[in-house]
């Protein structure tokens, strides 16, 4: 596949501001909804904190994850600093853990239970297109299917850390723990991810409300196309946008760097489009993700300068030792 950089160059310096401060404002409301998840499943178990700590503390933890190559960084952090933070009945480090991994472990099933609802819908435009990966080629179609499957069953293998199975681990982690103290976070952490347990009406609710961030993402997605010349019906990026996030998850490269910009160019390239709007779509889909969460620099920079602004006791830094 041969493209034309400079036809991607004008593409994006042609991009209009208005469609893409509104993807930039869409961005944030999914922002939004994760805080929302997350005070759902501390609300499950007993914890509490305010719409407007959850969401700055996503913000910052938005931020991290952009800035460092884990895709989970800045969520540890925002269960590590949520942990510190002054409160009548705050959690352990361990169990605060457990909460921001039970509200990724929603996000990811939510995903899966999306994109396999959207694979039908998409085929017509899937048809025929291929990923190709140096010499050879895969279908699009069906790779499409078969991870959006392996992460559903994914999903449901990992639901045995919220069952009595996770008691198992409990001796090994023990057994093999580094040192007394992280025996004790990992003892927390278990305990933590079990106190889930019965509590489907609040995961049902939870992933209710995930669901809902996939499909304001792909507005995002086509108010930005739109920015770029490609003029396609917001009906196929809310169908195409939670089979590109799945391709996403691919694991082909480091963060699964470049499957979004082939994947897009694939879509576009369906609808007779030039491949080079693809391309200019993904980089822009990118730069506009990056620069919302550049918004939690200050917010980081308040915190680290005021941290009693955000509950935390005097000498707690910003970051972990």
């Amino acid at each position: 596949m041969v493209v034309d950089a400079r036809a991607v160059l004008d593409a994006l310096r042609a991009a209009e501001a208005g469609p893409t401060l509104g993807a930039a404002c869409i961005f944030l409301l999914a922002c939004g909804i994760s805080s929302v998840v997350w005070i759902r499943m501390l609300l499950a178990v007993g914890y509490s904190t305010s719409l407007w700590n959850a969401f700055r503390l996503n913000l910052i933890g938005f931020l991290m994850n952009n800035l460092i190559p884990s895709g989970i960084g800045g969520d540890m952090w925002r269960g590590w600093i949520y942990s510190q933070q002054a409160g009548e009945r705050q959690p352990t480090l361990g169990a605060s853990l457990a909460t921001v991994i039970a509200e990724r472990w929603i996000a990811f099933g939510a995903l899966a239970l999306l994109s396999i609802a959207a694979v039908p819908f998409a085929l017509p435009w899937l048809r025929g297109l291929r990923l190709p990966l140096g010499a050879w080629s895969v279908s699009v179609p069906l790779l499409t299917v078969v991870f959006a499957l392996l992460m559903l069953g994914a999903f449901v293998v990992s639901a045995a850390l919220f069952s009595p199975m996770a008691e198992r681990g409990r001796g090994w982690l023990t057994r093999h723990a580094l040192g007394r103290g992280f025996a004790r976070h990992a003892d927390e952490f278990l305990d933590g991810l079990l106190a889930y347990r019965g509590r489907r009406g609040a995961l049902a609710g939870a992933t209710a409300v995930s669901i809902t961030s996939p499909i304001v993402e792909s507005v995002a997605y086509w108010l930005l196309a739109s920015a770029v010349g490609i003029h396609v019906s917001l009906v196929a990026f809310v169908v195409m946008t939670p089979v590109i996030r799945v391709l996403h998850h691919f694991p082909l490269t480091v963060d699964a760097a470049g499957v979004q910009d082939v994947a897009l160019m694939a879509m576009v390239g369906a609808f007779g489009l030039r491949v080079e709007q693809g391309l200019a779509l993904s980089l822009l889909i990118h730069a506009t993700k990056v620069s919302v969460s550049l918004l939690g620099l200050p917010l980081y920079a308040w915190l680290t300068l005021r941290p009693a602004a955000f509950g935390l006791a005097a000498g707690i830094q910003a970051s972990a030792d």
